[in-house]
């Protein structure tokens, strides 16, 4: 790490108000000059003087000197420092060539010992101040080196113009303001002290035990012209809990600085407080000691930290051996043609204006053998910079990097979507930009985040660079909508904690405040606030967001497959058609005197009435029993109903309250190992978390909770909008609510946004453009995916033959009910092509619940409270759709609300490949038919695992599905309401926590007397294990059925119970076989060989997927592989079975089996 930018000797680079002549204007340009040419890549540490010289071509480019024309060959670069944050800041736009001295290119040839120098500005970047005529740095926090790029057959070269030396002057200068500064990078405090850490700002040497620092060595302070003026600056935080004194000694002239106290045991408030102490004073000796100190406050916790020490100082012009002399006077400024005098340059000595950095002039000099002088017109308002050297000393090779190949990202014009991927990843960024154009039609750019750095801001891996590329798409096509970003970030840009992991794939934009835990913070934000004023010192933040912008965060690029394999999944499968799409889940915290729970009731109750399609199910902590552990309160039946939901699918899971990057609430509700174990591939929800800190994907030490949802390969969410950071509970509901009231709706019929639209739209609201609080709240995902809401519209016409009125039929317990109906496109017309299945599911009156009141000591307590749900499931059921028309039968059971209230029929219908939806609530369920029903039979309960191949003591997986096969002549029920009359499953005899499966029941398609049930379980035991199911018809008579089965442990694919029947074959026999591996494709092959080993026939069958854990689809007519029928006897065979697990090869052999043939 360089610790010390000097000008006068090594200095970081400079930036000057001049420079704006070279910067371009208000347009981009239409091509980069990456767009031709053999490009390579090389860096500079710090600004100086370099040589390009045959060696260096020869070994490092890899190219013959001795075949390159020097007119050939050409440098670019992009200017010094970071790119500005404010949008009306000038900048160089790609890349400008920067003006070379050849030496030895006269004769048209590159030979050995010819070379080209140029001057190149380091990584950071200095600002002329004029009302103090001092400098000031702005430390480049995003890369160590500046890069260049040289450029063969660039069919440009710039040689450096010469400048004829001055005869008159009327200012004479012979110091230089010289300017340095001390700035190490070695901890990020919030990282290293409170993690998460964030911002932008890192600090240098702690004082705690040692209290006292000597400087003096890492600065340059030789020549100081003494009794002239001194300027200092020194930046710092202190962490105490009282104020505390701060000193800088400079030859014993001492300042000090006060600085207030923080809170120490307060998590939430600023670690600590950071100060500027910064002076003038005119020394009578020359300066040559610089200490720090901090003595304090009282108590043994002060600490303080030294963020930089910044002094500019007048030096003699006094040329040393082997360091560069920097020389700028600001007291010439409108003095006419300064005189500038400089001792001890040798003969062969150069001076060079840099004053513009891309296009220095060669300054001509006199010399008396010890003074070397030259005189300028100086017509600029600041000072001219200039630098003499040697240049047989002073000159250093570059840092060579890499080739670049051609590239030309200012030719884009238009684009809906723009995917920015780490470089790594470009499979699943070109696989998910196929699909957006196939599946929505979008325009779509994908581009690798080193082509954006490469032009944008000159190869350093600035933030603000994909913030212009954005821009100039932006500017271009008002049709610009998406951002996609995809790889992960890291607060450590520089990988300066060398402990944890480089995810630096695609930077975050952190924010400058770095002590205070509540406004330090990563946001993708940022990337669309591209209007002309936005990104101003101070205002970096303010502003309506111009286009909508995800993250795909992930650490490697099968995550990032994943992720997408999940988005098109979600977009396409046919598997993903199925009611969940109408099901929204609404979770609240307890506690906060029912802040969070009124919130999230309130938001829920709105949403009902707006949107009355939606199923919502509210799961609030309060209204579960609160169990008291060693390690806390816990809710376990919470989080049991979170995974209820999760294995049924939702649409969307909306969370209020507390949180962090473990997961939910204080209880630990949906936590990392939850987020890693769902399997719900074909139903995976979008969540909306309203919590602190649940995705901060910066972090590279961890990975949240949020983050796991995204990732995991099985299931979890398909995207989340959550926090990044802590927020406040006020701000959340605003926003929660605004993202709830766009969500749902269409942009135009069928028509709806882009899940990056809703939650933009909603923070461009109000005071949300203008609060922090809505840009910690981030898209994981992509921005273009649309939710999953059915086009179509499902609609009751008739009722038990009648059409529907404005009086409301009423149905009751026992009675059987007749629905019909049509599917509608937006226009209200019949969908006559429309032919698949609906679903419907009926649901009793809204019920009223109440909170238990958990907490009630202390101050953070919960009040009782009712809130209303309408989720106790009657029916639910299969019909046929034809032609768009459709009519179902169901019988209620008897254990209903007998009292009299409005119902709701909740509708969802498909074909494979479109869906509809709707729901009916103009009807009253009550009371009990009159007619009765006379039925004293059992309901028939056939029980399996996975599928009805199964047979009792067969084996699964360790996360096999209970299967169970019921019917009755009146149907079963699924209540819930009659107390014991649930269809329940209990495994092992553990009847204290067994399986409710009445959400779990499915009715058979045009058939309510038969059902089915697929309820996933997760994690078993290997061994042997028990399952008993009990189901209840509508008259409630009991039924039930048990099986046992044995687990496998995981390890590897495994084959067991192999046999044939019938054996002895006569006409045929059937192989059968148990496996591990359900919903697997397999590759199977049958071996049959004679007693003696020779071969008889071979069988085979590819690709094949069994959804169960049995397979006996091999059948056997007992011929040869040339179709001759075999001799009667005995005979051998194997079977041999290669699993594809997600890519991976996982073999499995039985052992040898026998069989006779008897003919």
């Amino acid at each position: 790490m360089i610790r010390v930018y000097l000008l006068v000797f090594f200095i970081g680079l400079i930036k000057f108000n001049t420079l704006s002549a070279q910067r371009s204007g208000p347009e981009f340009k239409e091509t980069s000059v990456l767009s031709s040419g053999t490009i390579h890549k090389i860096g500079v540490p710090r600004s100086g003087i370099y040589k390009l010289d045959y060696s260096f071509i020869k070994d490092k480019l890899k190219i013959d000197p001795g075949t390159l024309n020097p007119t050939q060959i050409a440098i670019f670069g992009n200017g010094d420092g970071r790119v500005p944050q404010w949008n009306g800041a000038v900048r160089i736009d790609d890349l400008e060539e920067t003006a070379m001295m050849g030496v030895g290119m006269d004769d048209g040839k590159f030979d050995q010992g010819d070379y080209f120098l140029w001057y190149a500005q380091g990584p950071d970047h200095w600002v002329y101040d004029p009302s103090n005529r001092i400098y000031h740095m702005d430390k480049n926090i995003y890369d160590e080196l500046n890069h260049y790029y040289v450029i063969i057959n660039s069919g440009a070269r710039n040689p450096m113009a010469t400048r004829s030396n001055g005869s008159e002057s009327q200012y004479e200068s012979n110091a230089s303001l010289s300017y340095q500064r001390l700035e190490e990078e070695k901890v990020n405090l919030l990282g290293r002290y409170r993690p998460p850490g964030s911002g932008q700002e890192w600090y240098g040497d702690e004082l705690a035990v040692i209290n006292e620092v000597d400087y003096s060595n890492d600065f340059d302070l030789t020549d100081i012209v003494p009794a002239d003026t001194f300027y200092y600056k020194v930046r710092f935080a202190a962490r105490a809990e009282n104020a505390s004194l701060f000193y800088i000694d400079f030859n014993q002239h001492e300042f000090s600085k006060s600085v207030g106290g923080v809170s120490l045991g307060n998590f939430e408030a600023s670690f600590a407080n950071d100060a500027i102490m910064q002076g003038v004073f005119k020394p009578n000796e020359a300066i040559s000691k610089i200490k720090i100190k901090y003595p304090g406050a009282n108590g043994i916790n002060s600490r303080a930290w030294i963020d930089y020490i910044e002094i500019n100082a007048w030096k003699q012009n006094k040329y040393t051996s082997g360091k560069p002399l920097y020389i700028q006077d600001p007291r010439s400024v409108f003095l006419g043609n300064p005189k500038f005098n400089v001792t001890g340059l040798p003969s062969n000595g150069m001076i060079w204006d840099i004053t513009n950095p891309l296009n220095p002039v060669i300054q001509q000099f006199g010399s008396n053998g010890t003074q070397s002088s030259f005189s300028f017109p100086q017509i600029s308002t600041s000072p001219n910079q200039f630098v003499a050297f040697d240049p047989s000393k002073d000159v250093s090779n570059p840092v060579y990097e890499t080739d670049v190949k051609n590239q030309n990202l200012h030719s884009i014009q238009t684009a809906d979507l723009v995917i920015v991927y780490y470089d790594g990843y470009e499979a699943a960024a070109q696989k998910l930009a196929e699909h957006r154009r196939t599946d929505d039609h979008l325009e779509v750019i994908s581009v690798p985040v080193s082509q954006v750095f490469e032009e944008f801001s000159g190869g350093s891996r600035d933030p603000s660079a994909i913030r212009d590329f954005a821009r100039m798409i932006y500017k271009r096509d008002v049709a610009f909508r998406y951002l996609l970003l995809m790889g992960d970030a890291t607060y450590d840009y520089l990988g300066r904690f060398s402990e944890l992991p480089r995810h630096n794939f695609i930077p975050a934009f952190e924010t400058e405040e770095s002590l205070d835990p509540i406004r330090s913070f990563p946001t993708d934000d940022y990337f669309g606030l591209l209007d002309d004023n936005e990104g101003e010192e101070g205002k970096t933040l303010i502003g309506a967001v111009d286009i909508a912008i995800g993250r795909i965060p992930s650490d490697t690029p099968e995550e990032a497959m994943a992720v997408v394999d999940k988005i098109i999944h979600y977009d396409t499968s046919p598997s993903t058609l199925n009611d969940w799409r109408e099901r929204v889940v609404m979770v609240a915290d307890d506690q906060d005197s029912n802040t969070h729970l009124n919130q999230a009731d309130g938001l829920a109750n709105q949403n009902g009435i707006a949107h009355p399609e939606l199923n919502m199910n509210k799961i609030y902590l309060d209204a579960f029993p609160q169990e008291v552990t060693p390690g806390g309160d816990r809710y376990p039946a919470v989080n049991e109903a979170i995974d209820l939901n999760m294995k049924k699918g939702a649409l969307t899971v909306t969370y209020l309250g507390h949180g962090g990057q473990n997961g939910w609430t204080q209880e630990r509700v949906l936590g990392i190992n939850q987020a890693q174990s769902y399997e719900n591939f074909d139903n995976l929800p979008v969540f909306i978390t309203a919590t602190c800190s649940f995705a901060g994907y910066d972090e590279p030490s961890f990975t949240t909770a949020g983050e796991h949802l995204l990732s995991n390969p099985k299931g979890g969410a398909v995207a989340l909008m959550t926090t990044v950071r802590a927020v406040y509970s006020g701000s959340n509901e605003r926003l929660t609510k605004a993202v709830l009231e766009r969500l749902y709706n269409p942009d135009s019929p069928g028509e709806y946004p882009g899940i990056g639209e809703v939650l933009t739209r909603s923070k461009n609201i109000g005071v949300d453009s203008l609060d922090n609080n809505a840009r910690k709240f981030t898209l994981l995902g992509d921005p273009s995916m649309r939710l999953a809401i059915p086009k179509y519209h499902v609609v009751v016409t008739e009722i038990d033959g009648n059409p529907i009125s404005g009086s409301p039929d009423t149905l009751s317990a026992l009675e059987k009910a007749n629905l019909s109906g049509v599917i509608l496109d937006d226009q209200g017309q019949v969908l006559n092509n429309f032919n698949g299945e609906l679903s419907l599911t009926v649901f009793d009156k809204v019920q009223v619940r109440k909170t238990l009141a958990n907490d009630t000591e202390g101050t953070d307590v919960s009040f009782v409270r009712t809130f209303n749900t309408q989720n106790r499931q009657l029916f639910k059921g299969k019909a046929t759709v034809t032609a768009g028309r459709w009519s179902i039968e169901f019988v209620l059971p008897k254990d209903i609300d007998f009292s009299y209230g409005p119902g709701k029929f909740s509708f969802y219908a498909q074909n494979g490949t479109i869906d509809a939806g709707g729901y009916f609530s103009s009807f009253i369920i009550g009371g009990v038919s009159t007619a009765g029903l006379s039925d004293d039979q059992p309901p028939l309960v056939k029980l399996y695992m996975n599928d009805d191949h199964f047979v009792s003591g067969g084996m699964t997986d360790v996360n096999p599905f209970i299967y169970v096969v019921l019917s009755d002549d009146f149907g079963i029920n699924v209540s819930g309401t009659g107390i014991g009359h649930d269809l329940e499953a209990i495994l092992d005899g553990d009847d204290k926590n067994s399986f409710i499966l009445n959400d779990f029941y499915v009715a058979s398609l045009d058939d309510y007397t038969k059902g089915i049930v697929r309820y996933p379980l997760s994690n078993l035991k290997p061994g042997l294990h028990t399952l008993k199911v009990t189901a209840w018809d509508l008259a409630n008579n009991p039924g039930e059925a048990y099986i046992e089965f044995v687990v496998v442990d995981e390890k590897g694919a495994i084959l067991q119970n192999v046999l044939n029947y019938p054996n002895p074959l006569y006409d045929f026999t059937r192989f059968q076989f148990e496996h591990n591996r359900p919903g697997v494709p397999m590759d199977i092959r049958l071996n049959i060989y004679t007693i003696v080993g020779q071969p008889v026939r071979t069988l085979e069958m590819k690709d094949f997927i069994s959804d169960g854990y049995r397979v006996d689809d091999l059948t056997w007519d007992g011929t040869d592989d040339n179709e001759n029928q075999v001799d009667k006897g005995i005979y051998v065979y194997k079977i041999k079975v290669s699993f594809n697990v997600n890519g991976t090869k996982e073999n499995a052999e039985s052992t040898a089996g026998k069989l006779v043939i008897l003919r």
